[in-house]
């Protein structure tokens, strides 16, 4: 299922969910994206700003 075809509860609670994974050790990070369907997690790290790329065939998200 694409994000655009989630109704805006759901939509809000994933982006939720993932900015509070974000948080996590990476290992676990990478445990619980994986869980909500997204299937390349990349970490990034500039200049004491970080932020995750979520993505899936369908869908890229970015939380901070």
């Amino acid at each position: 299922m694409s994000i655009k075809d989630l109704n805006f509860m759901q939509r809000s609670l994933l982006f939720a969910k993932l900015a509070s994974i974000a948080y996590n050790e990476p290992k676990e990070v990478k445990k619980q994206a994986r869980k909500l369907g997204f299937t390349t997690i990349e970490f990034y790290n500039n200049d004491g700003a970080q932020a995750y790329r979520f993505q899936n065939k369908t869908d890229r998200v970015i939380a901070c």
